[in-house]
This record gives C-alpha cells, sequence and structure tokens, in this order.
C-alpha cells in the first residue's frame, strides 16, 4: 500500500510509522492501522516494535485515539511493544483530557522512544 500521507520506516529493528498529515481523523485513522499491520506481517520479529511519530499531527479524533488503543493491544497480544513519539501540545493534551496519556508510553522524539525499545534491560 502506497499513500502520500503516510510513511513507514525501520530503524534497529523498530517499525516506525509517520503519519504526514496535521489532521489525524477519519480515513487516516485506518489508513494508519492496515499500514502498522502490513508493517508488522513482513517484519520477520517474533515481538514487533513499533513507534507511532506524531510529530507532524496537530489534532486527532476519538476515532485516531481508538486507533492507537487498537494498535497498542494487538501489538501486547504479539508480545509487542508500541510508543508514541513527538507529540505536539495539542495532541499532548487531547491525550491528557483523555486520559490516554496513562495508556501509551510516550517520548518527545522518536529518537528516544527507539533507544527505550531498544536498550538492554537493567538487572
Amino acid at each position: 500500500m502506497s499513500d502520500e500521507r503516510i510513511e513507514v520506516s525501520h530503524r534497529k529493528g523498530v517499525v516506525i510509522i509517520h503519519p504526514l498529515v496535521e489532521e489525524f481523523e477519519g480515513e487516516i485513522a485506518n489508513l494508519v492501522l492496515s499500514t502498522l499491520y502490513e508493517a508488522i506481517e513482513t517484519d520477520d520479529s517474533p515481538s514487533p516494535k513499533v513507534v507511532m511519530d506524531l510529530s507532524k499531527v496537530v489534532f486527532i479524533d476519538s476515532m485516531s485515539l481508538g486507533t492507537l488503543v487498537k494498535a497498542a493491544s494487538d501489538l501486547a497480544k504479539l508480545k509487542g511493544k508500541f510508543m508514541v513519539a513527538g507529540t505536539q501540545e495539542p495532541v499532548r493534551r487531547t491525550l491528557a483530557l483523555t486520559r490516554m496519556d496513562k495508556l501509551f508510553h510516550t517520548f518527545p522524539t522518536v529518537d528516544e522512544a527507539i533507544e527505550e525499545l531498544t536498550s538492554t534491560p537493567k538487572a
């Protein structure tokens, strides 16, 4: 699937989903979810690691919040990990108001999320 509104990249064994839109809603939510599933199907890891890069997003609707919850839940079933990175203030505020900030590990940057996902656990 190819769509100029979304990019997928891979770094250090982590799949990074980049919505390239300011408004993460409706059709984009469906596109993000299908892109995520396609990316983890082609990933060789038995426990996929995914970072959702929301650095371009300034608005997120309830359907898209549901998409993030579903992605995190589906990855957890696969013993994978899901993190959100790069949220701008309006999105951070929405996540806090809906208490979704308690459901996801969020990081200021994609690099910090990747570091967390790929670091060796401390004893």
